[in-house]
């Protein structure tokens, strides 16, 4: 269902040890995030934290490889259960209630998994982590965790206004019109286009919740509540019918590549 190419993690971007290998240095899960993502989450941490050691093209198609992986997953467990969103007014109060409840990133998943993943990145050059750097990967962590919930919330918007209108979901349906919407709020039905930047983006909007004073975190609240809105304008009837031709256009191209 991926819309990019799934390449999967290189051996020196591998995943965060599981719970079950992990030991005492292992912290709580992520809050509001079921069980089936907490995985993939750590995952795509651990995949970004590791990249940002460089690597060029290597170290960027695991990046991308284990995006697409949780963003697939994402769409799946919400077409299975989604939350009870079914408007933006909805989607802004979940949104602001997880937010106040965050707090810091030794909240969301435990200071000790935390400083481990960072402890990996820095043996590889041989320095001591400095709290600058402990703070970046707590910010960056914040980040993924916020957006894996603010794209919960809006799939389930989408699936809840899927089901109200009596339409089938399609996983890969609310996976590209919350995505694309989610990181533009404009897009209207372009939405339902294939979208292989979409994880570079997501990377990138990350990133920039390490750099002090940016103030990522507030652009991003704002543009998901946009997002959110966007989501009760879109008209379903349309958007669904250029999904259907962009996914034949799709076939068509890949059948003729073989």
């Amino acid at each position: 269902m991926s819309d990019g190419d799934g390449i999967g993690m290189s051996d020196e971007a591998g995943p965060p040890e599981s719970r079950d290998s992990a030991g005492p240095l292992d912290g709580p899960a992520v809050p509001a995030v079921p069980e089936e993502l907490d995985a993939a989450t750590r995952d795509v941490f651990g995949t970004v934290w590791s990249a940002a050691g460089g690597g060029g093209r290597r170290a960027r198609d695991a990046v991308v490889g284990a995006i697409e992986a949780l963003l697939d997953r994402i769409a799946t467990t919400i077409v299975d259960a989604p939350l009870d969103v079914t408007d933006a007014d909805a989607a802004h109060r979940r949104i602001e209630e997880f937010q106040s409840n965050l707090g810091n990133t030794a909240a969301v998943v435990g200071a000790p998994w935390l400083v481990q993943q960072v402890m990996r990145f820095v043996r590889r050059g041989k320095v001591v982590p400095s709290a600058a750097l402990i703070t970046a990967a707590a910010a960056t962590l914040t980040a993924i965790t916020l957006s894996v919930f603010h794209l919960r919330v809006l799939a389930s918007q989408v699936v809840q206004r899927l089901r109200a209108r009596g339409h089938p979901v399609d996983p890969a349906f609310v996976r590209r019109v919350a995505v694309a919407l989610y990181l533009n709020p404009g897009a209207g039905t372009d939405a339902v286009r294939a979208n292989r930047l979409a994880a570079v983006r997501l990377a990138t909007d990350w990133g920039t919740h390490a750099v002090p004073l940016i103030g990522g975190r507030r652009r991003t609240a704002a543009r998901v509540q946009r997002a959110a809105q966007a989501i009760d304008a879109l008209d379903l009837e349309r958007a669904l019918a250029r999904f259907e031709r962009e996914r034949a256009i799709d076939l068509r191209e890949r059948r003729r590549e073989d």
